[in-house]
C-alpha cells in the first residue's frame, strides 16, 4: 500500500488498543493510543500486542529493555508488553491513525531476539488456549449492524478535532457497506425471481 509500509512481526506501531476488560463494560475502541507490536500477520490481516507501565494488571509479559525504549520513543518508565491477550485488525491507514493527530505513527521495530520471545511466549497462551483475542474488526461490523451511533463513555475530540472521530468514519464506512451489500442481495434476488416467471 502506498504511503504505508508492509506489516511484519516486531514493527512498533501507535494504536488505540482495546483491552478485554474495556470491552466487557461496552467499549468499541481503547481510551488511549499506545505503543503496540505487531506478532502476527495474515495477508492483510495483523495480531498485536500492547505495551504497558502496570505489568501487575496481567498474567503475562515481556519486559522491555531500556536500551531499547529510546529508539521507540518510550517514557523513561519501565515498560512491558502483554503478551496474554491481543487485538487483530486490517493493516489500513483507516485503522492505524490516530485520533490526536489523524497520522499514522510507526515508531520502528524491535530486536529480532525480543520479536520472537514475544512471539514464543504470545503462542504458548494460544496453545493453551488462554490468550484474550478482541478481533476490532467483527467488532465495529457488529456494532454497526446493530445501528448504534456512539459507545457508553465515548472520548472527547482533542483540541483541534472534528466532532467526527476516526471511529465514527470506521463505523459509518461499516454501515454503508452493510447497506450496499443489503441493496444487492435484494436485487439479485429479484432478478431470480424474474427467471423463474
Amino acid at each position: 500500500m502506498a504511503g504505508l509500509q508492509d506489516p511484519k512481526p516486531g514493527v512498533v506501531v501507535n494504536y488505540p488498543y482495546l483491552w478485554q476488560s474495556e470491552h466487557k463494560e461496552g467499549h468499541i475502541e481503547g481510551k488511549k493510543e499506545r505503543h503496540c507490536v505487531v506478532i502476527g500477520v495474515k495477508d492483510n490481516d495483523v495480531r498485536v500486542v500492547p505495551i504497558t507501565h502496570e505489568p501487575q494488571k496481567h498474567t503475562a509479559v515481556v519486559n522491555v529493555p531500556q536500551n531499547i525504549k529510546k529508539g521507540l520513543e518510550l517514557d523513561n518508565e519501565r515498560s512491558w508488553i502483554v503478551t496474554n491477550e491481543t487485538n487483530r485488525f486490517k493493516w489500513t491507514e483507516k485503522n492505524l491513525k490516530s485520533y490526536k493527530t489523524g497520522e499514522v505513527k510507526i515508531y520502528g521495530e524491535l530486536p529480532a531476539e525480543l520479536t520472537e520471545k514475544v512471539r514464543k511466549s504470545a503462542r504458548q497462551y494460544s496453545i493453551g488456549r488462554n490468550i484474550k483475542r478482541m478481533d476490532r474488526d467483527e467488532i465495529l461490523k457488529k456494532y454497526a449492524e446493530e445501528g448504534r451511533s456512539s459507545e457508553p463513555s465515548p472520548r472527547k475530540p482533542t483540541e483541534g478535532q472534528g466532532k467526527e472521530s476516526n471511529k465514527g468514519q470506521r463505523i459509518d464506512d461499516i454501515k454503508a457497506r452493510l447497506k450496499k451489500q443489503s441493496s444487492s442481495n435484494t436485487l439479485s434476488l429479484s432478478k431470480g425471481k424474474g427467471r423463474k416467471q
